[in-house]
Parts: structure tokens; sequence; C-alpha cells
């Protein structure tokens, strides 16, 4: 076993004790058990762990917390559509997508892809129907970390 593999096994019995965690708290438990594995080496034999790969290799097994969303909004002549028309939409799009982030090689947990789909059917209801007749303008911006939902691939 590699000082790597020791390390991220040490992480993940610390983090599993736990329900999820935070950004901070994981790169907190990464340095501790880099310095376990460290005082744990022969004297002279290098320490060859990358502190920020067993960091993000962390954030993609076990879940962790990004914090609620925030909305700034003006409902100011926006009516309520989704809610009646959920049922009647067909979402094979979300559906295959779903599917995928629940058995893709490393899958996400149900409570992490029931986040994605309830702060989506939020996001969707802000806007406006795309049926709705009459004059209408409803524009919106989301803002998130733009590769958020990457997953890095070693060479």
């Amino acid at each position: 076993m590699t000082n790597y593999q020791k390390a991220l096994t040490q992480a993940l019995i610390i983090l599993d004790q736990g329900d999820s965690h935070t950004k901070a708290r994981i790169a907190e438990i990464a340095a501790i058990v880099i310095k376990t594995v460290a005082l744990l080496l022969p004297k002279g034999m290098p320490l060859d762990i990358d502190e920020a790969k067993l960091i993000r290799e962390l954030e993609a097994m076990i879940a962790w917390n990004v914090g609620r969303e925030f909305v700034l909004d003006d409902d100011t002549g926006h009516e309520q559509w989704l809610p009646a028309q959920r049922g009647t939409i067909e979402w094979k799009f979300w559906d295959r997508y779903r599917r995928y982030l629940a058995t893709k090689p490393k899958p996400l947990q149900a409570k992490m892809i029931d986040s994605v789909d309830e702060l989506t059917e939020q996001i969707l209801g802000r806007i406006e129907a795309p049926n709705r007749s009459g004059a209408w303008d409803r524009r919106g911006m989301i803002v998130g970390h733009v590769q958020s939902g990457q997953e890095e691939v070693e060479p």
C-alpha cells in the first residue's frame, strides 16, 4: 500500500464518522492524515502524497456540504405554472442524467441527486411558462462554481 493509499484510507475512516462535511473539514482531515503518515515513515524516506489530489479525491468520494442556495427574486407579473404542469412534462433528459449520476463509476448518493432535482425544479419554477400567452418578460441568472460537476481524469 502506497503512502497516498494509506492517507486516503485513514481520511475516509475519519470522515465516515459524520454525515456530511464542509470542504474546509475535508482539507483539514487531509492535512492531518498526511502528517500522520509522514510521522510513521522511516527516517529519510520521502513523503509522496499530493495533498491537492487527496482533497479532490475525498471530495468526490464523500458527501460534503456546500450550503443552501440564495435567491434574489421579484415575482411581479409572474404566474406560477410548474406545480400544475409538472406531471404532464416528459423529463427524458433529466431522467437519463439522473440514471447516469446514480450508476456512473463514482455514483452520487441518492440524497445528492435529489438535491440537484429539487434545486432545478425551483429554478424552472421561477422562469415563465414557455407556452404562456401574451407579452411577458422573465429573466434570471444562476451563479455557481463553473466546473463543480466535472471529474478530473488522470493521465
